[in-house]
């Protein structure tokens, strides 16, 4: 499956499971939503350097995921994910962007996230993949089939939602 299938149906999954797409970037292309960028936190400067831009941003009232799309498991993805989750400063340059962005207001969930806290702690991490299933118990992995369909996993249970 190419990245751009992957990005596709990563999509369709999220939306068929009741979430809100509010960014998204696919390879080689642009999609009618916002492109978020994950800043470092200490770089002020403009341009995008130490930026990191989800392929897809996906929420419900419940939770914010960021989540990246690979052909295959790419444990590059994975470290930018953890290295996201695991620096205050960034979620807090993640937090602050979506504020400014107004995408939770845009897309009728600005009720659920009135303070940047709610924010913070709503926030998912996720890569999205064809293949077989690989054990991560900190990182959600949406497994996906040739057809499209698809199994979320956070280690080796599956989950029905976020």
């Amino acid at each position: 499956m190419r990245e751009d299938s992957v990005y596709y149906y990563t999509k369709r999954w999220f939306t068929d499971a009741g979430f809100r797409i509010l960014a998204g970037q696919p390879p080689n292309g642009t999609d009618r939503f916002p492109v978020i960028e994950v800043k470092s936190g200490t770089n002020n400067e403009r341009g995008s350097r130490n930026v990191f831009k989800p392929d897809l941003i996906a929420a419900t009232d419940l939770s914010i995921v960021l989540v990246e799309c690979k052909p295959r498991f790419s444990q590059e993805d994975v470290d930018k994910l953890r290295s996201i989750r695991d620096d205050q400063q960034r979620r807090t340059a993640l937090v602050e962007e979506l504020r400014q962005r107004r995408v939770l207001e845009s897309n009728d969930l600005g009720s659920s996230y009135r303070e940047a806290l709610a924010i913070d702690q709503a926030l998912r991490f996720a890569i999205a993949f064809e293949g077989s299933r690989v054990d991560l118990s900190d990182i959600y992995s949406l497994v996906l089939e040739s057809n499209g369909d698809g199994s979320l996993y956070l280690g080796d249970d599956i989950i029905s939602s976020l």
